[in-house]
């Protein structure tokens, strides 16, 4: 086979050594076996005039996620004629790989999929340790801080496993509120007089939930109010609403000298990220897991949250307590994970009405951007039935649907506060 192995240590590993030797295995004694690629590149210039190529057809060979065309090499001085593959038999040891038939072992998922941290989550929060020690040491020397970044930046939860932790640990008698502005953020603020330190998580819902404009500048008003009077504040504002900001005078003066924009982690920091998490949970990571993955993602922008989806469907394919590379190409990777999720749910749990109730729900879920990219929108349960009688339908879908825990909340009509009591 032809592929592109990676190195780990002074060993080749990945999945196409893994086909590799699948192929191998198959193969009888005097046999060769080349998969499609190979044989593409050995019909090519340079060729043997001599040797033919016999294709065998498509057989399900062990652990590989689809059937493999697989081709004989025909040539003087070879039996030509053999039984059908071996398709089920085991590779041979000496080729290196895990045996990926193990039942999973009963290991706590350390990785959080599409839900974001939670300060109970620090833990498991790795790979931005120097970055929360200088946010820390920022607001020791200003109580206002506002965390700007891309969506999929992780700032979010930067803040909430990182940041809040830190500072708990720093001072025990801290006092810490995370509230989400929504449609009435004063609202939300007037349940955080007692915290210390407040944080505004998607800050931007200032400008995309809030119609009244008196109320916003109210909200900013009183959050900077706190941090004159050296209550910390940290607002967490999606960058491309960074220029919205510009509006309110007195946000737009706070914001010049009082931020700090979150760029993309470095491999060293994915790395840690995907190895860390697993190590705390006692799972063991197929060598070449890592490398592959950060192949993957290294230079995407946004990419934090496929990331950790594609490790949490990793550890749905987990044999016994290893997480392989073939789980991770069967879960879609890091590119393909969450649609892969998404559409497995869709084609195959929903009926074609309950189809239709979904693209209605996301729809209902959308906030459309003017200027920027669309946002999520927070709704009221009674918001996504179309018609009353519907009800038990909508519910429904919204239970077979894959949410994370603030849409789980979100279905019972909360709005998620930490620290602070919910929404009735």
């Amino acid at each position: 086979h032809t592929g592109e192995p990676l190195v780990a240590g002074d060993h080749y590993v990945g999945i196409d050594v893994h086909r590799a030797a699948r192929i191998a295995a198959a193969a009888h004694g005097g046999q060769v076996l080349i998969s499609a690629r190979t044989s593409a590149l050995a019909r090519g210039d340079g060729a043997d005039a001599n040797a033919t190529l016999r294709e065998l057809g498509a057989y399900p060979l062990k652990d590989l996620p689809e059937p493999e065309r697989l081709f004989q090499l025909v040539v003087e001085g070879l039996p030509a004629s053999f039984p059908p593959p071996r398709v089920h038999e085991k590779a041979p040891a000496a080729a290196g790989l895990p045996d990926y038939s193990l039942p999973p072992a009963d290991v706590p998922c350390p990785y959080k999929g599409l839900v974001r941290f939670e300060p109970e989550d620090s833990d498991l929060f790795f790979g931005r340790e120097e970055l929360v020690s200088a946010l820390v040491k920022r607001l020791e020397d200003s109580a206002f801080l506002a965390i700007v970044g891309p969506s999929g930046s992780g700032k979010s939860s930067l803040v909430r496993a990182g940041v809040v932790p830190e500072l708990e640990r720093g001072e025990e008698s801290i006092r810490p509120a995370i509230i989400e502005p929504g449609e009435h953020p004063l609202q939300k603020l007037a349940r955080t007089q007692d915290a210390d330190l407040v944080v505004v998580d998607q800050f931007e819902e200032i400008f995309t939930l809030c119609r009244d404009e008196r109320e916003r500048l109210s909200f900013v008003d009183r959050l900077l109010d706190r941090a004159e009077q050296d209550r910390r504040v940290i607002v967490v504002l999606r960058a491309d609403f960074y220029g919205h900001c510009a509006s309110i005078g007195r946000l737009a003066a706070a914001l010049e000298d009082r931020q700090a924009l979150i760029g993309p982690m470095t491999e060293e920091e994915l790395r840690r990220a995907i190895e860390r998490p697993a190590e705390q949970a006692g799972l063991v990571l197929e060598p070449g897991l890592a490398e592959g993955i950060l192949r993957d993602i290294v230079g995407e922008p946004g990419a934090l949250p496929l990331l950790s989806h594609s490790l949490l469907e990793t550890w749905k394919r987990r044999s016994g307590r290893m997480l392989t590379l073939l789980g991770y190409v069967q879960s879609g990777g890091v590119r393909g994970a969450v649609a892969k999720t998404a559409e497995t749910v869709y084609r195959e749990l929903l009926t074609p009405e309950q189809k239709t109730l979904a693209r209605n729900i996301f729809l209902r879920l959308t906030e459309l951007g003017e200027g920027t990219e669309d946002t999520r929108r927070r709704v009221r349960v009674a918001e996504l039935m179309p018609r009353r009688e519907l009800a038990s339908d909508v519910d429904e879908v919204l239970h077979l649907a894959p949410v994370d825990r603030q849409d789980e909340r979100l279905r019972r009509g909360e709005v998620p506060v930490h620290g602070a009591d919910p929404d009735p």
